[in-house]
């Protein structure tokens, strides 16, 4: 049993050296044409938090384009391990804005007085860009059961967080 299936895995995409690199730029892409979908299409205004959250996810695209051109673009082994390194740091900043983002949707914990409506969401310097609505941080715009859009963008980053690592660790354990 352990011959045939390690046969079916050799030829496996998810056994390719840059497997890795190449989910973690298609999660990452994924994410933000989401972000933007929800925006564009399904007209919710994102709040001060989630657009906070868009940026470790852009980081990942082109951290995960580099990625994927590793070997292309002549990068060394200790390149490709440092970079796998700050996509585990970034992906983990990804988690942790979401789960802030999170926990202040679900009232786990404050969120920021000027996102929030505990803290009256209002920018108190009277700017004329406070006439339009501001999405407030603790409301949640949309969900799917009970985990928000920021509850699957949590979700979501630690599977970033896992591919990071799993790359990290392949280039660690690899000897060429």
């Amino acid at each position: 049993m352990s011959n045939a299936l390690n046969s079916v895995l050799r030829g496996s995409i998810i056994l390719h050296r840059q497997f890795p690199g190449a989910a973690l730029l298609g999660l990452s892409i994924f994410i933000i044409l989401g972000a933007w979908s929800f925006q564009l299409i399904g007209g919710l205004a994102p709040c001060a938090l989630c657009l906070e959250q868009r940026v470790p996810w852009y980081l990942l695209i082109g951290l995960g384009g580099l990625l994927v051109g590793t070997r292309q673009l002549g990068f060394s082994r200790q390149i490709e391990t440092g970079l796998f390194a700050l996509a585990v740091a970034l992906a983990i900043w990804a988690a942790y804005l979401a789960l802030y983002h999170a926990g202040v949707e679900y009232k786990w914990w404050l969120g920021p007085s000027t996102c929030t409506t505990a803290g009256g969401g209002l920018d108190q310097t009277g700017s004329l860009e406070n006439l339009a609505p501001v999405p407030m941080c603790d409301v949640v715009p949309w969900k799917l059961g009970v985990v928000s859009l920021a509850g699957f963008n949590f979700l979501f980053s630690l599977v970033a967080t896992f591919l990071a690592g799993w790359g990290l660790l392949s280039t660690l354990k690899d000897k060429s």
